[in-house]
């Protein structure tokens, strides 16, 4: 009898014990993960970054291990779509490159440079940013720069793109609250969002812009770049990181 009670003991001592460590490993796994949630991404050196675009315009380069992202030959055809500047049969609306991790709350820097636009009559427009929470090539959200207004007095705005369409000419576009900045042409410029909740906030040069609400009731998405109609840019020093 007493070493069957012996036996119970040791039993249920083993039990408890296996059951510590196995509590203390759920731990380490959790705090692990919630470092890596910490981590902050960098795309700025590899010569193919995980990325989805609509467009072999896109140029990828490496300049002194930093990674150069330009969009030129950006042409306008005016008998193609108006609003989009693209075929009919091919209405998608802007240039987008996107990376593929999906993120929830993400700050995005992006050193920029508007190079030319090839609009007739409208050399100085131009109009390129973030996408913002993309759910694919289509649908995003859109903080673009207008360097010389865009034909507005304005440089920075926001847009809901769905379908690829970006509604510009809405009355919610036009009576927005945009930003008014200077943006430089054929120099560097340094653009940073910040996308928590359902809130985006923008800065340029450290400059606060505004903050937006965004549209979409969406808790994640793709990070990305944006380039509008016939415009020609550059991007580098692209900088993702989870906040």
């Amino acid at each position: 009898m007493r070493k069957d009670r012996v036996a119970s003991i040791v039993t249920f001592g083993i039990v408890i014990l296996i059951s510590i460590v196995l509590w203390n490993m759920d731990d380490e796994t959790n705090t692990i993960q919630e470092e890596k949630k910490e981590e902050v991404v960098i795309v700025q050196t590899k010569k193919e970054p995980a990325v989805e675009m609509n467009s072999n315009l896109f140029q990828l380069d490496t300049i002194k291990d930093q990674m150069l992202i330009s969009l030129q030959g950006n042409s306008y055809d005016y008998r193609h779509d108006e609003f989009t500047g693209k075929p009919k049969d091919e209405a998608s609306g802007g240039k987008v490159i996107l990376w593929k991790d999906l993120l929830r709350d993400y700050r995005m820097t992006v050193d920029m440079k508007f190079l030319s636009c090839n609009l007739l009559g409208f050399p100085g427009a131009g109009w390129f940013g973030f996408a913002v929470r993309a759910q694919d090539l289509k649908n995003y959200e859109l903080i673009w720069f207008m360097p010389e207004g865009g034909g507005e007095s304005s440089t920075v705005a926001y847009l809901p793109v769905a379908h690829g369409v970006c509604p510009w000419w809405t009355e919610a576009y036009t009576n927005q609250i945009k930003g008014d900045v200077e943006l430089p042409r054929n120099d560097w410029f340094t653009a940073k969002i910040q996308v928590r909740g359902d809130e985006c906030e923008v800065w340029v040069n450290n400059q606060f812009v505004f903050k937006k609400k965004l549209t979409y009731y969406l808790t994640k998405g793709r990070a990305g770049l944006f380039v509008g109609t016939a415009t020609n840019v550059q991007f580098r020093n692209i900088k993702i990181e989870n906040i």
